[in-house]
């Protein structure tokens, strides 16, 4: 009767094996698929990142072109049309310049990230948000001034002008440094991804050695001893 029993039990044994191996190997795949998800989402977010605090520097020498165009002996039109233009990339940057210190942005990341990040835009010695703030100021002076240099058919005021110079040379020479500081949170992120996966790689080595060595090797020897009794 033991004997009639003996090959139905086996294969309950060999289907319960294969289903907690299965359920182990699922287990590690899920887990592999959650942190390289994470590591990727984060490399995408600081090269996004990046991608902005690099248009910010652009955009800066953008305006001061546009600016200048206005300056001189232009016609009305020509000098309406580089002011407005001048007035849209400075929304742009703006929008830019808040998506930066939004709360979630670098934060996400890690906090000792934003706290880097942090530094650049309001502690010393570069204060980067202090910049663009004085930027924007200028920028906004000279809107206003060519308002009134059009009504009046004149040049923009050397002072204004003057002003928002020295207000972009600033912002640019601080947005270096910031892009800089950028470049290597993307490097380390980039290096924190290529260790996840390397680790997430051995796991998964590991998981397969561990279902091999600890549940199928043991089961396959107690099935050959059991197929022995039943010749």
């Amino acid at each position: 009767m033991g004997s009639t029993h003996s090959p139905e039990r086996l294969r309950a044994r060999t289907m319960r094996a294969g289903i907690i191996a299965l359920l182990l190997l699922a287990d590690s795949v899920t887990a592999s698929s959650f942190f390289i998800y994470e590591g990727n989402s984060k490399t995408k977010l600081s090269a996004e990142l990046l991608d902005i605090a690099g248009s910010q520097r652009m955009n800066a020498r953008y305006l001061g072109y546009a600016i200048a165009s206005a300056q001189g002996t232009v016609s009305r039109s020509q000098k309406i049309r580089n002011l407005k233009k001048a007035g849209q990339i400075l929304e742009k940057m703006q929008s830019n310049h808040q998506r930066l210190l939004a709360k979630d942005a670098w934060g996400s990341l890690s906090a000792n990230t934003n706290s880097q990040v942090m530094a650049i835009y309001k502690e010393n010695p570069v204060q980067q948000n202090q910049k663009f703030e004085a930027l924007k100021i200028s920028v906004r002076a000279i809107l206003a001034d060519g308002e009134r240099a059009v009504v009046e058919k004149r040049a923009l005021s050397l002072t204004e002008f003057g002003q928002f110079r020295s207000a972009a040379e600033n912002f640019v020479r601080g947005q270096q440094t910031t892009v800089r500081t950028y470049v290597k949170i993307a490097n380390k992120m980039e290096q924190n991804k290529l260790l996840l996966l390397f680790t997430v790689a051995a796991l998964q080595l590991l998981t397969l050695v561990s279902i091999g060595y600890f549940l199928l090797r043991p089961f396959a020897a107690n099935l050959a001893t059991k197929s022995r009794k039943f010749r």
